[in-house]
Order: structure tokens, then sequence, then C-alpha cells
């Protein structure tokens, strides 16, 4: 028994051994000084190309610049360099123009390394940050701008005066709106007015329709009322034997239809 225990101990103890010596045979070596040539010659690149050539460079495509890196003996993909190129240009327009940077730092990571050193620029201080993968391959670059305390508090209070603005904007353009809900009680007012007194105008056209209609029939039966009093005047004479010279009718009345009484 004591025999397979010491065997199984010492089994242990060469695997042990045997994964230290492969995580020692894998570990990974970088060349800091052609890592450090990569990130000096994409400098001298960034500050010594004007805009129009890079412009140029860019409409050229990635295979015309595939064989201008392959020819340098850059190891950075195209669509890499052009990251870097942007991220450089937009440091420029934070930080002004470029004047100088000390000394590189090494920071190995799980997937690659970093590749750091402090720029001086016009206006402020930059750390430039290189980012490689494990075949020594540049995969971007970060330029982080070093601001005052003076500049950082003048950048919070600057949002907090936007931030502020645009809430107070807003509330007096709510405050605004919600007055003008007053004048619709006005507006339908003065609309039920003018549908009322279009009502009343259509009314007053009826009446002064219907009262020309009158004024004809009246002007019609005027115009009948001599004929009605010479007959009714002839039916008189011709009773009474008389000439209808002598009979002078005045008026006419309708008498209401009645009963005759038993």
């Amino acid at each position: 028994m004591k025999k397979k225990i010491k065997m199984l101990l010492g089994l242990l103890a060469l695997l042990l051994v045997v994964t230290g010596c492969s995580q020692k045979e894998t570990a990974v070596t970088y060349n800091e000084e052609d890592l450090e040539k990569v990130a000096e010659v994409l400098i001298n690149y960034c500050k010594g190309t004007d805009a129009q050539s890079k412009a140029q460079m860019k409409k050229a495509g990635e295979f015309a610049l595939q064989l201008q890196l392959v020819q340098a003996q850059l190891p950075v993909e195209p669509r890499n360099f052009f990251g870097i190129v942007d991220s450089w240009d937009q440091a420029v327009k934070e930080c002004g123009s470029y004047e100088g940077h000390g000394d590189f730092s090494l920071e190995e990571k799980n997937d690659g390394i970093r590749l750091v050193t402090t720029a001086q620029f016009e206006k402020r201080e930059a750390e430039l940050v290189f980012e490689f993968n494990q075949e020594e391959y540049l995969e971007s670059l970060t330029v982080n701008a070093q601001y005052s305390t003076g500049e950082i508090l003048k950048k919070a209070g600057m949002n907090t005066v936007l931030g502020m603005g645009t809430v107070f904007l807003v509330l007096i353009f709510i405050s605004a709106l919600i007055s003008l809900f007053r004048f619709i009680p006005l507006l339908e007012a003065k609309r039920k007015k003018r549908r009322d007194l279009h009502k009343a105008e259509k009314a007053e056209e009826t009446a002064k329709d219907g009262g020309e209609k009158v004024l004809s029939q009246t002007s019609a039966d005027s115009q009948e009322d001599p004929q009605l009093v010479a007959v009714i005047a002839a039916a008189i004479a011709a009773a009474e034997d008389r000439p209808a010279d002598g009979i002078v009718i005045r008026s006419i009345r309708r008498r209401p239809a009645n009963n005759w009484k038993k």
C-alpha cells in the first residue's frame, strides 16, 4: 500500500515538472527594439505627411497600401493603418501640432503587448498607446490627451450648463405650449358663432324667398279680382233685373263653409 502511494506522489511530481517546463517553453518573448522601430516609423509618417497625401493613400485602396507596407517591412494591416492615421489626425486636432515624445515602456497582455509613451503636443501632453498582437502586428493606436484640472473643471461646467440649459429650454417650450391651451375654447366659440351666423343667413334667405313667393301670389290674386268683381256684378244684376252699371261692389269676403241647418 505504501509503495502505491509513493508511486502516485512520484507521478504527480513528474506531471508538475512537465507542466512547468511546457509553460516555460510556450512563453512568448517580444523584440522590444523592433516594436519601437515600427512605432517610430508610424509617428514619423503621420507627422510628416499632409492631409492631401493621406487622402490619396486612402483612394489608392488596401491592395496598393499592402504593397507599400510589405516593402517598408511594417507589420500593419491596411485597415489598421487607416485607423491609426485617423487616430493621429484626431489627436492633432485636439492637442495641437506634434513636438516629440519620451521613452517607450512595454506592457505585456494575455493576447498581445502594449507599447506606451508620453508625447508632447503644442497644447498639451498625450499618452500614445500602440497595441500589438502576439504575432507582433500593430493593431491600433490610442491617443489619451492629458487635461489639467482647470480644463477638466471647465469642460465639466460646460457640460453641466449645456445639460441644464437644454432642460430649461424644454420646460419653457412645454410651458408655452400649455399656455396656448386657453385659446382653444375661444377658437371653438368663434367657430360656433360662425356656424350660427351661417345658419341665420341661410334662414333669412329662406324667409326672403318665401316672402317673394307670397308677394307674387298676392299680385296674381289682385289681378284676378276685377274679373271676379265683374262676374259677381253681372250675377247680381241678372238676379235683380237691373243694369250692372248701377251695382257697386266695394269688398268681397269669403265666408267659411258651414253645414245646413235642419
